[in-house]
């Protein structure tokens, strides 16, 4: 719970980039969920979609 006015403006900076960047993964390129189990795999699957996302921007 975020009590201070201070603390409420951080929150709202720190989530924000994520938010979007989440839902221009899911529109842009159709990416929902990962497919690997194992957590070597996952961060392989997050940084082609992320590469494929910069590539698409450029």
């Amino acid at each position: 719970m975020i009590l201070t006015e201070v603390g409420r403006k951080q929150y709202a900076r720190r989530k924000w980039p994520l938010d979007v960047l989440i839902g221009l993964i899911e529109e842009a390129l159709g990416f929902s969920h990962v497919s690997g189990m194992r957590l070597d795999k996952v961060w392989g699957e997050w940084n082609l979609v992320s590469l494929a996302l910069n590539v698409k921007r450029m």
